[in-house]
């Protein structure tokens, strides 16, 4: 290292500092965008510049932008009657202010509980992951059971860690559910490798004025799937979620088709004014504003204004440093004592030479192990 530093300020008043070797290039854009852009889109460039110093190992950094994030976003969706107010006036007031889709708040979580994770606080990290699920149920006013089976495997992880074994046992139960064929965590495991794979689902609109919007797949990836190769020996890293199936579905439903009720509701509300608001023009003409044709003239204007307000451009901002799916591998150091390795990524069954990552095992406080990489 020559020892040159990227001092990183943030706007919420702390700052952090990044190895200029190591930091990505762009993460000084998103830092002038959090300063620049303001509340409006606050939480968005926190979570971009969270991610980045996260890749960065700068987890000190990472903590302070995924706090800030997490805080703003608990304001409008938390379990408590506060919140839910706040979500009442938030929708009318603040609907231009970035908060994230029900996957984006959970991730911020997930990404939270790993910082957690790495500094051997695991209690923290436990909780982190639980209320990555939350945010997974939330769905506007509507609560939908979570399907997020990468925060419950990692609630599970957590407790494991911290010698909860019946914690542990219960978050495995309903894990289980949702992925049969995972081969659960033992005893003895005391070592956790993440590998993300591929790029952020695409938010798009479309429909009429692009009234709404839908996911689509990530682009310019093919890879899907990872083994871990430690000293010629190749281990399996299981795929434990599709960041694109969470992002396109709630609760297991399609959003699209959520989307479009919505949609065709607002397309409603517009034709009925519009009818309403030719009914007044012929009233008018009649002189009868002191009759209830006249009153019913106003109320026309006014459901016109109201229709006209409820058909937004549809908001596709999105977290684009998120990746397509996340594998996990559980090991034990005792049977791994190697403190590198390498992971190789296919596309199917053809391996990508081009994409190949070291992985490197860190060592929290507690003597466990932790290593994450992702393919782009």
């Amino acid at each position: 290292m020559n020892g040159a530093r990227l001092a990183v300020v943030l706007a919420c008043g702390f700052s952090s500092s990044v190895s200029a070797q190591s930091a990505p290039q762009d993460l000084q854009q998103y830092v002038n965008k959090l300063q620049a852009e303001g509340e409006q889109n606050r939480v968005l460039n926190q979570l971009e510049i969270g991610t980045r110093q996260l890749w960065a190992s700068d987890m000190g950094g990472a903590a302070v932008a995924f706090d800030d994030a997490i805080e703003k976003i608990e304001m409008v969706y938390s379990g408590d009657p506060a919140a839910a107010k706040a979500r009442s006036l938030w929708h009318e007031e603040g609907a231009k202010s970035f908060k994230g889709e029900p996957y984006e708040r959970a991730m911020a979580y997930y990404y939270r509980g790993l910082v957690y994770l790495q500094k051997g606080d695991y209690e923290n990290a436990r909780a982190a992951f639980k209320q990555g699920q939350l945010q997974d149920a939330f769905a506007e006013e509507e609560q939908f059971q979570t399907d997020f089976a990468l925060l419950l495997f990692l609630e599970a992880w957590a407790s494991h860690l911290n010698g909860d074994d019946d914690l542990r046992d219960e978050a495995l139960k309903y894990l289980t559910v949702m992925r049969p064929d995972f081969p659960g965590i033992k005893d003895d495991q005391d070592t956790l490798v993440l590998v993300e794979t591929g790029t952020a689902p695409r938010k798009l609109g479309d429909g009429s004025n692009h009234s709404y919007f839908v996911f689509r797949r990530g682009k310019g990836f093919k890879e899907n799937r990872a083994v871990i190769d430690v000293a010629g020996t190749e281990l399996p890293l299981y795929p434990m979620e599709d960041i694109y199936y969470q992002a396109a579905t709630r609760g297991g439903r399609e959003i699209d088709k959520i989307l479009k009720g919505k949609a065709s509701f607002r397309q409603t509300a517009g034709n009925i004014s519009d009818a309403l608001a030719t009914g007044s023009t012929v009233v008018s003409r009649m002189g009868a504003s002191d009759t209830i044709a006249g009153i019913g003239a106003g109320l026309a204007v006014v459901s016109a204004i109201a229709a006209f307000s409820s058909k937004p451009k549809a908001d596709t901002r999105a977290w684009l440093s998120l990746p397509d799916t996340i594998h996990v591998a559980t090991l034990s150091s005792q049977n791994q004592p190697a403190e590198k390795a390498l992971v190789r990524f296919f596309a199917g069954d053809i391996p990508d030479a081009q994409t190949e990552r070291t992985l490197r095992f860190q060592v929290d406080p507690n003597g466990r192990r932790l290593a994450l990489t992702r393919s782009r």
